[in-house]
């Protein structure tokens, strides 16, 4: 017998002896399967292309899914096998994407950069000299703030909003107001301006992404930044005889 399924129905359902499957009366062939270690599996059973018999798939687990994500992946399913679609198909497309926005966030692009262009086979010897300030910066704020994101989804207004905040208030207490650090590392410090440290994460940032660029293989076509004014945004550099002070250093 079917009825409609809800969450109270499912968190009353207990493990027995064998699997056991409830079926709802919203969504044909959708169900909750319950195993003998009492874990909840949303399942669709029905004829998938190329099959001669219904068989059952799993959706996903209960808690992991939800009762109303469990109808509406059930319905592009049916929806998919409707036009002859297998629905493992789009499943493992979906698992591709996601293992190449993996490959292609800003940290792992960073971290290619770096091993690649900044220091190659002998970390001992980098082929940069300034490899310790550059990862640094890369390490310290630079992935913080952009290393989850894909790097061919990072826009220019998305990079900016931080390295404004970084140009007017400094390193360490713009990285807090934008939720990267939990507090500051040098509460002590005055605040102040820090241009000189934005524009140099403006420089560090562009490189990666020309590396990338002629690199090829992260799917970027363009670097983000090409028409954003590095001088008509942050200002322009310091004199040669300016000492950076505390806020205008990586901290």
């Amino acid at each position: 017998m079917k009825t409609a399924l809800t969450d109270r129905a499912i968190k009353a359902m207990h493990k027995a002896d064998k699997p056991y499957d409830r079926y709802d009366a919203i969504v044909p062939g959708l169900a909750l399967r319950v195993m003998p270690s009492g874990v909840k599996t949303f399942v669709l059973l029905t004829r998938f292309p190329r099959s001669k018999n219904p068989t059952r798939r799993a959706l996903g687990a209960y808690g992991a899914l939800t009762l109303e994500g469990a109808r509406k992946q059930a319905r592009h399913w049916l929806e998919l096998i409707a036009r002859g679609v297998d629905p493992a198909v789009e499943v493992e497309e979906e698992r591709r994407q996601r293992e190449r926005e993996r490959a292609t966030t800003f940290a792992a692009v960073a971290a290619d950069y770096l091993d690649r262009e900044i220091y190659g086979h002998d970390r001992a010897r980098p082929k940069k000299r300034s490899a310790a300030k550059i990862e640094q910066c890369l390490r310290d704020v630079l992935v913080p703030l952009f290393g989850a994101r894909p790097i061919t989804l990072l826009t220019a207004d998305e990079i900016m909003r931080p390295l404004d905040l970084i140009a007017r208030v400094g390193t360490d207490r713009a990285l807090v107001k934008l939720g990267v650090r939990k507090k500051l590392r040098r509460p002590g410090r005055k605040a102040g301006p820090s241009p000189e440290q934005s524009r140099l994460l403006f420089t560090y940032i562009e490189m990666v992404f020309n590396w990338a660029l002629d690199h090829g293989s992260y799917g970027l076509d363009r670097n983000p930044l090409d028409r954003v004014s590095k001088t008509r945004r942050l200002g322009a550099p310091v004199r040669r005889d300016h000492t950076l002070g505390d806020e205008e250093l990586v901290v």
